[in-house]
């Protein structure tokens, strides 16, 4: 597949992608780049990983994205609120095709090797030759390559510092661009 970049941040659950993607668009952005898409911020409760928002880049405007049915329980499944999920797929389409724009995506897992949540608007950006940065669970990530027909240019480790990320993503995309 003829792809623009997509660049990863991999690691463990709760091992701080979402905080290490957060440090790494600030860095993007002070570069001129322009950053697009959203966050997923977990909550605790009891021990337990209870809910996710949805985090908008550009406003910081968070949104309910899914909690559990018993956040008791860590195996119950979480339940998706739908007009969050469509508010996730306009963030991600209002920006693409712009010069100097990046996606951002956290995250790509289980359900989107399911076909579900992100999948749809991700696969859209990946054919529609946008540049995406997404985190991934270490677990999944051999998964997403296949399954999104991925060859990412750059596959950056949770713990790795995030100026030597934006370093790379930005040395990458200038040379996409120019």
């Amino acid at each position: 597949m003829n792809q623009q970049p997509v660049f990863i941040l991999s690691g463990e659950q709760g091992a701080g992608k979402t905080t290490r993607l957060r440090e790494v668009v600030t860095l993007l952005e002070e570069e001129k780049i322009y950053t697009f898409g959203f966050y997923a911020l977990g909550y605790w409760k009891n021990q337990i990983r209870s809910r996710f928002n949805l985090v908008d880049i550009r406003t910081g405007t968070s949104y309910r994205l899914c909690e559990r049915a018993d956040t008791q329980q860590q195996n119950k499944s979480f339940v998706f609120y739908p007009e969050t999920i469509r508010k996730g797929e306009a963030l991600l389409l209002s920006e693409r095709g712009k010069p100097n724009t990046l996606a951002v995506i956290d995250e790509i897992g289980h359900f989107e090797l399911n076909g579900k949540i992100w999948a749809p608007v991700f696969s859209k950006l990946v054919t529609q030759r946008q540049p995406v940065f997404i985190t991934v669970r270490k677990k999944f990530l051999e998964n997403v390559m296949t399954y999104f027909h991925l060859t990412p240019a750059g596959i950056y480790r949770v713990n790795q510092p995030a100026d030597h990320i934006a370093r790379d993503i930005l040395q990458k995309l200038h040379s996409v661009i120019a």
